[in-house]
């Protein structure tokens, strides 16, 4: 049954390439590349797991009550942290942009498994909302209409069609017009400066750093162009310019800068490749998965794709097992979902 696809040759392939990128520049890389390899790991994992049944009721319980801790820590005005201007909720992590993933994958656990009503997700879509707006990471804002009208949509039957994803992006440009609206540092938030998009306000220092690993990347020779300079490169370069940002190393704070530079073209072309194909499994998988536990894999893969390339913009997701692990993991179930005969 477990035929090898498309998807398996993919991931088998960048399994050999991420050994092949530590094996070039080993010296301290060792964490960087276990991180970097649980993608594969996970994807084979998912496949050979997609008979076991997932709990996704005791995961909708963990869920609810971790968002429901973090909420009430939040009113009893503890876990906040000073970030910059602003003081931000972080809720015991040391960033506040792992607060924010944290709540929007607690999110898709709780909205999978809840009644489909309106009144039983807005509890949880303003709470949800609200933790994150604390925590002022930008980037996961447009996560918190996303993710459960995205739930919402395919538990109702809906499947992927080009009107669909017309639908998202007009409903995302009216997002962004909202919120241009909003004067958000009055109300003690990190303001968004529309008008200056790439300002270093609005990306508080990452347009520096992208600057640096630019600039690092047209030193490399021809052959690290194409095939990266190993899994601390993002780090050297931060360090080597750090008179840009007047701070310590940092990391490429984008999973698309962090390909580029650690694993060169071939990295990124070999992830855009696997991307492509979990669009086209998300694709069949939500529109043929008729049994209730097969949707639910095929959405919170959809979920979690979501969010990884979202929040991969100003964050080097790609190395954060908190989101590749289960996004991977979900992939290959999905893929094996759709081998069975009762998929349909």
């Amino acid at each position: 049954m477990l035929k090898s696809p498309i998807s398996d040759f993919l991931f088998l392939f960048f399994l050999f390439y991420s050994l092949f990128v530590f094996l070039s520049y080993p010296d301290s890389a060792l964490i960087d590349f276990i991180k970097f390899s649980m993608i594969s790991i996970g994807y084979f994992l998912g496949r050979i797991s997609y008979q076991e049944r997932v709990g996704y009721r005791f995961l909708f319980f963990i869920s609810a009550f971790a968002v429901l801790v973090f909420f009430v820590v939040s009113l009893f005005g503890v876990g906040y942290k000073q970030w910059g201007s602003v003081v931000t909720f972080s809720g015991g992590y040391y960033f506040k942009t792992d607060l924010a993933i944290a709540v929007a994958i607690f999110s898709i656990f709780i909205y999978v498994y809840l009644p489909v009503s309106f009144f039983s997700y807005l509890i949880f879509f303003s709470i949800c909302g609200y933790l994150i707006f604390l925590s002022n990471s930008r980037i996961c804002l447009p996560l918190i209409f996303l993710l459960p009208f995205l739930v919402w949509y395919f538990r109702k039957g809906g499947a992927i069609s080009l009107g669909f994803l017309l639908l998202c992006i007009i409903s995302m440009a009216l997002f962004v017009l909202v919120i241009s609206l909003f004067d958000f540092s009055a109300f003690g938030f990190l303001a968004i400066d529309f008008n200056s998009f790439f300002s270093g306000e609005n990306l508080q220092g990452r347009n520096k750093i992208w600057a640096a690993l630019i600039s690092h990347y047209q030193t490399y020779t021809p052959l690290e162009a194409v095939f990266g300079r190993g899994y601390l490169a993002d780090q050297e370069a931060t360090s080597l310019y750090m008179y840009n940002f007047g701070s310590g190393s940092h990391r490429a704070h984008s999973s698309y800068f962090y390909l580029l530079l650690c694993t060169g073209i071939v990295g990124c072309l070999l992830f855009l490749c696997m991307v492509v194909q979990a669009v086209f499994i998300i694709f069949k998988s939500t529109a043929r998965c008729s049994l209730p536990e097969l949707k639910k894999d095929a959405i919170v893969f959809s979920c979690f794709m979501c969010i990884f390339l979202i929040v991969s913009l100003t964050t080097e997701s790609i190395i954060r097992p908190q989101i590749t692990v289960p996004l991977f993991l979900f992939y290959g179930r999905s893929v094996s979902n759709l081998k069975l005969p009762s998929v349909i």
